[in-house]
């Protein structure tokens, strides 16, 4: 059962996904409507670690997820519209596959488009 919910699957997103399933969080990461978020429309980047010769933008949004997904994270391909966390309860619409009960933690990636 996912313990944290990412939303936004641009790098900030893939790195929180990446960290809590490194952590045991069972992370589940809901895209929104821009898979790899503005990084993934970036032709090359040349200052991302790792990447001497630099790298696609897709291409390195596509890494990212292969390894939070190697660690546990649960990938959802839906968009989020509102999220509600008035008095301490944190409600996602549209209503996903997701126990809101049992999770502890709401990561807000951001997401250009």
């Amino acid at each position: 059962m996912e313990q944290v919910v990412i939303l936004g699957s641009g790098p900030a997103g893939w790195t929180a996904a990446i960290y809590a399933g490194r952590s045991l969080l069972s992370p589940v990461l809901i895209t929104g409507n821009a898979l790899g978020g503005q990084a993934a429309t970036t032709s090359e980047i040349e200052n991302y670690p790792g990447f001497p010769q630099g790298i696609g933008g897709m291409e390195l949004m596509q890494l990212m997820q292969q390894q939070a997904e190697r660690l546990g994270t649960r990938v959802s391909f839906d968009e989020v519209t509102a999220v509600d966390a008035a008095a301490g309860v944190e409600e996602i619409s549209p209503a996903l596959a997701l126990d809101l009960a049992s999770i502890g933690r709401c990561v807000y990636g951001h997401q250009s488009g």
